[in-house]
């Protein structure tokens, strides 16, 4: 029988009687248990766990495009007099995620020489700063009462206090 072999052999031995053991002692037995189940149960919920990314899509997913405007076409066609509602908005980008860096300037003369760095975190990701949302650019209004000049001035005065533009960014015109 090889070394391996025999060390396979002994463990087996040890551990059969221990278990031997541990059935004649019950109570043993159940805080074993109890102890095997909770360290499963840690290294099972370590394996779920989110990242920078998938805060940022979540992040992104709560914001999205679609999302703000069902949001704006529902604020809307609450309007007294707006009646149905369709919303259409343009952006000037897009999400924009910006990271932590580490920078260091090295003075040679007249010349200066800029190393950057990323932060990595524990997860081997980007230490993100903050995240830009998409500055909107325009914003068009079709509704049953964009021919009231009330109901305009209700929808512009939202639109223009809700993504801070001016009027001249926003069309509102009636629904056929």
């Amino acid at each position: 029988m090889s070394s391996d072999e025999e060390k396979n052999a002994k463990s087996f031995s040890l551990f059969k009687k221990l278990f031997d053991k541990l059935k004649k002692d019950k109570k043993s037995m159940l805080i074993i248990l109890l102890g095997i189940s909770g360290m499963l149960l840690i290294l099972f919920s370590g394996t779920d766990t989110v990242n920078a990314d998938a805060t940022e899509e979540t992040s992104a997913g709560v914001y999205s495009q679609e999302n703000i405007s069902a949001q704006v076409k529902k604020l809307i066609s609450d309007i007294n007099g707006a009646g149905k509602t369709e919303v259409v908005i343009t952006y000037e980008n897009d999400f924009e995620t910006v990271y932590a860096v580490n920078t260091d300037e090295k003075y040679s003369g007249n010349d200066i020489h800029t190393d950057r760095e990323y932060i990595i975190t524990d997860d081997e990701t980007g230490l993100i700063l903050k995240v830009l949302y998409p500055k909107v650019r325009g914003v068009a209004v079709v509704c049953q009462g964009g021919d009231d000049p009330v109901v305009k001035q209700k929808i512009y005065s939202v639109l223009s206090a809700l993504f801070d533009i001016s009027s001249n960014k926003i069309s509102v015109v009636d629904m056929y």
